[in-house]
């Protein structure tokens, strides 16, 4: 197996032969990968089994993230007429952005959640698999939106070059990922690996991202961690103040997952 995006041969992954690795971007691929069925369960019973409450009673919470990238989104945003959402859920950040943008769309392939949005929101939500969508898609947006989506999927060159296509010139994708380049990748591989969601084919870093953006068209303004695990960490990191501790990883990118802005050139 090559690496879809640079054609470069993967290999084992030194702790596991469930996954692959590039060895130049370190772009780690699970061989493994099951797909899952996201419906009521999933935000139901499944989220709340990893986070102790259901993503329904997780509404506030969700939200005040969407706000936070909203207000990072509004530093690079020159027009926004148009914004389309890939794996929207139940439309918490829609609806936080409908005043903001003229046209919205979001993308849900569960029916569960893209009823819930439309019925108690009024979104425009369209319930169909990505791939589907990528497919039969015809339109251009000023902003396309991801949050924790594109690893789900084994179409990854697919799914770059339909969000590059997607957007206008000079428009911009927000998208929040897992990331390798952290403390529980870097200091607990093993703990990663037993711990690793079926569901997810591929796990990117920040050095990784910058590099192959630039064969979408695609370049890279903005990122950092999208959390901060302290206690994860060995070494000097563990001597650090928090405060500390969160300018190192905001500078580095250092983080379990993370939240980027590129713009379609």
């Amino acid at each position: 197996m090559n690496c879809p995006h640079t054609q470069e041969p993967l290999k084992e992954w030194r702790y596991s032969s469930d996954f692959l690795i590039a060895p130049t971007t370190k772009i780690i691929y699970n061989q493994q990968w099951q797909s899952l069925n996201y419906d009521q369960d999933y935000f139901l019973k499944e989220y709340k089994n990893q986070y102790q409450i259901t993503y329904l009673e997780d509404e506030e919470n969700l939200r005040n993230i969407y706000k936070k990238r909203i207000k990072v989104l509004k530093k690079f945003l020159s027009f926004h007429s148009s914004l389309l959402e890939l794996g929207c859920a139940t439309g918490f950040f829609l609806d936080e952005v409908k005043n903001i943008f003229s046209k919205t769309l979001g993308i849900e392939i569960s029916t569960f959640a893209s009823f819930y949005g439309k019925k108690k929101f009024n979104l425009n939500i369209e319930n169909i698999d990505l791939i589907e969508f990528i497919s039969k898609n015809t339109q251009r947006y000023d902003v396309v939106a991801s949050f924790y989506v594109i690893e789900h999927f084994k179409e990854q060159k697919k799914i770059f070059e339909f969000i590059s296509k997607t957007l206008n010139k000079n428009g911009l994708w927000i998208c929040s990922l897992p990331s390798t380049f952290g403390p529980l990748f870097m200091f607990h591989p093993l703990q990663w690996k037993e711990t690793h969601p079926k569901d997810h084919f591929v796990d990117y870093n920040p050095k990784a991202l910058k590099t192959i953006l630039k064969l979408y068209h695609l370049k890279l303004l903005w990122i950092r961690p999208a959390s901060y695990h302290q206690e994860r960490t060995k070494g000097f990191l563990n001597f650090l103040t928090p405060r500390m501790y969160q300018l190192y990883s905001d500078f580095t990118c250092f983080g379990d997952t993370l939240e980027f802005i590129a713009v379609k050139q």
